[in-house]
Formats: C-alpha cells, sequence, structure tokens
C-alpha cells in the first residue's frame, strides 16, 4: 500500500451485486479488527441507495490513550474529525458491479492529510472484503 493511497480514487470491478459491494463496505469500517492493530478509528457509515459515506469520529483504542498525552497528536485528530470517505456504484451490469472509493472531505494539517495514516488501513479493509465478494477482484487507484 502506497502513502499516499488516501488520496486516490479505488475503482473496484466486482463479480457480484450492488447489495453485496456496499455491505462489503459498511464491513469494513465496523467490524471490530478493521483498520489493523493500531491505526483503530471510530466512524459513522450512512447510505443511501447507491453511495455510502463513512464519517470519521476520531482515533480508538490504544492510540486514542497516547493522543492524549500530545498536543501535537491531539490537533491532527481535531483537524481530522468530519472527514468523509466516500462509496458509490458507478456501473451495475448483471454480475459485475464497478464502484470508487475516495476520501471526498478531510482536514490538513501543514498541508497533508491529518489522520490520514488512519484512513489507508480502513480503505484497504474495503478492498478485503470486496475480495471475500469476488477472489478476483480487479483494483484501480488513480
Amino acid at each position: 500500500m502506497g502513502i499516499t493511497d488516501h488520496r486516490k480514487t479505488w475503482r473496484f470491478q466486482v463479480h457480484g451485486s450492488s447489495q453485496e459491494c456496499m455491505a462489503a463496505f459498511g464491513r469494513a469500517f465496523s467490524e471490530p479488527g478493521s483498520g489493523g492493530l493500531l491505526a483503530k478509528a471510530k466512524w459513522e457509515v450512512r447510505r443511501s441507495g447507491d453511495r455510502a459515506v463513512a464519517i470519521y469520529r476520531g482515533r480508538a483504542g490504544l492510540v486514542k490513550g497516547v493522543t492524549l498525552l500530545s498536543q501535537r497528536a491531539s490537533s491532527e485528530e481535531a483537524a481530522a474529525i468530519g472527514s468523509e470517505v466516500t462509496f458509490t456504484i458507478e456501473d451495475a451490469p448483471a454480475g459485475q458491479v464497478t464502484c470508487a472509493m475516495w476520501l471526498s472531505k478531510g482536514g490538513t494539517v501543514l498541508g497533508f492529510t491529518a489522520d490520514g495514516r488512519f484512513f489507508r488501513p480502513y480503505m484497504r479493509s474495503v478492498e478485503e472484503q470486496l475480495r471475500k465478494v469476488d477472489p478476483g477482484l480487479t483494483v484501480v487507484k488513480s
């Protein structure tokens, strides 16, 4: 995974249904274990039709305790709260779905995406969840 992957648009071609893809996105941002061991975050997922948005609500787990001890880390987290990862179904002919995911709203600190390192593992988790739907999934990042 690249360090700037959270700034890219991820397109997935999945042999499955739109509903399976939307469910995979939701699981990636809500299931325990998503985000890895240290990059834990709190997310709120909202769905409407062929669109879903995961809204960043801050750091979680052990890293949250460390964040409270650092003014810089607390400021970065505060700048990131409310950031959004959007997921849409772009095309869905029978049995093949093309969907896209991108960071649609984000704060910055010194020109860098605030808490971007917390977003990437969850975006990667979307890919992992979609691979459960279609092991032959095609991913393009642009």
